[in-house]
């Protein structure tokens, strides 16, 4: 392209075999400042790109819209107070340019814009797509992107606009002579990336999406690592259901896509965060077959990584990590339960032999009682004040236990029992308060 860029932008134009190209509006720029433009069928070259006066976008805030909600954007940058300087919005095709709308602020660093009421409707049912806050005098100018999800999406997005930063530093600025060698933090590129990919797979998604291709596969590589490294569960579920949708083969994932899986041990992964939620989720992700009748589980807590290491071996050796002991023994064809004494590393080593080492011995006293009750046909509930890392609040331990109290039949012989246990334990009528601790017996009538 640089040795000659007029004459391959003229056979982009010309050889298309669709007016795509010819009809559209677009800028091409090389690594040595060439820059191109097409509009109305006539080509412009330019030699100048960026300098000290073009205006650049920092962040926008929001960073995730809700389909259909109206909201305001907060937009950062430098120089987007400049006489000439235009903040257009980019949607499927369309450009709607946007009036701002209150305060203006100039700082030494940065200007900051607040822009008028926004609203996108995505035509989609799924209502995912993306669009583009793009800021521009002449030919000079940058885009960001914004996303377009569900409410749970966009509160999981938003924590990301701490990531991008504010305040100008040495690395961001871009000067005359360094147009194309400026080289912004590792942190900031990764999360445009993200941005970036993720809003070109959510706005496929306004149609049925094609058989994942190498590049789409590395594509939601990158997505379901970076979401799951980041505790997005909403995310998450989204990406895993279209990944199913466009690898479906029969009723299973086609090779590829179970390959690509087991590579990047998303499982694995969400117990070293130790993030509750996000290994419940996996665990209990499941494909249906087409009559519903079976449930395929590709996320099972005895998935071998390295050397045979799996999910429960790792939590078994890591301090402090007894719910995600409780949550990988909870999985629901009970893998986790039944094999944590017979599952073998590569040295011929158990979950059950790790936390002997490690001296995580709760985690085995947990699993020889969760084993016990099972065995013996009843049940363990994780009781106290509900987070993301319990189980089951107070609150809705009392509504089942009153729910158990209607349905249940009552017999003279468990009259006594009840009597017994209460006379035991003033007070287990209501709600259970920390700091105590309640033992709870379910009987069977």
């Amino acid at each position: 392209l640089e040795g000659n860029l007029l004459r391959y932008v003229n056979c982009l134009l010309q050889d298309s075999d669709s007016n795509f190209w010819r009809k559209a509006r677009f800028l091409v720029h090389t690594g040595n400042r060439q820059l191109a433009s097409h509009k109305d069928g006539k080509i412009h070259l330019c030699k100048s790109w960026l300098s000290w006066s073009s205006p650049e976008l920092i962040s926008v805030s929001p960073l995730a819209v809700v389909s259909g909600q109206e909201t305001s954007l907060l937009v950062r940058g430098r120089n987007l107070t400049n006489p000439g300087t235009e903040i257009h919005c980019a949607y499927m095709g369309g450009y709607t340019s946007m009036q701002i709308n209150g305060s203006t602020y100039k700082g030494a660093s940065y200007d900051e814009v607040n822009m008028g009421s926004f609203k996108i409707q995505v035509p989609s049912p799924k209502a995912l797509g993306r669009c583009f806050i793009e800021v521009e005098n002449g030919f000079k100018g940058n885009s960001f992107p914004i996303i377009i999800a569900d409410a749970a999406i966009c509160k999981e997005l938003r924590l990301l606009e701490s990531e991008l930063g504010t305040e100008a530093k040495a690395s961001d600025i871009i000067s005359e002579e360094h147009a194309y060698d400026s080289h912004r933090p590792r942190s900031r590129e990764e999360v445009l990336h993200f941005l970036n990919e993720l809003g070109w797979l959510f706005q496929r998604s306004t149609a049925p999406l094609p058989k994942s291709s190498d590049h789409s596969l590395r594509q939601f590589k990158f997505l379901l690592m970076f979401s799951v490294e980041s505790d997005y569960c909403a995310l998450v579920k989204v990406l895993l259901d279209m990944l199913v949708e466009s690898n479906l083969d029969m009723d299973d994932l086609s090779k590829d896509s179970l390959a690509m899986l087991s590579e990047i041990q998303l499982l694995t992964r969400a117990v070293k965060r130790r993030c509750r939620k996000m290994v419940d989720l996996l665990i209990h992700y499941s494909i249906s077959s087409n009559d519903g009748n079976s449930k395929k589980y590709i996320f099972p807590p005895n998935l071998e990584g390295a050397g045979g290491i799996t999910p429960l071996h790792l939590a078994a050796c890591t301090s402090d990590s007894d719910d995600m002991v409780d949550v990988l023994t909870n999985d629901p064809q009970e893998i986790g339960l039944t094999c944590w004494s017979s599952l073998l590393d590569a040295n011929g080593q158990s979950p059950y032999a790790y936390a002997m080492m490690r001296n995580n011995h709760s985690y085995n006293k947990l699993v020889a009682g969760k084993y016990a009750d099972r065995r013996n046909g009843q049940f363990s509930l994780t009781i106290g004040v509900e987070d993301q890392h319990s189980g089951v609040s107070a609150v809705q331990l009392n509504k089942i236990s009153l729910q158990f109290k209607q349905d249940r039949r009552s017999c003279a012989k468990c009259a006594v029992v009840a009597t017994r246990s209460n006379n035991r334990f003033p007070g287990s009528q209501g709600l259970l308060q920390r700091p105590y601790v309640h033992s709870m017996l379910a009987i069977a009538a």
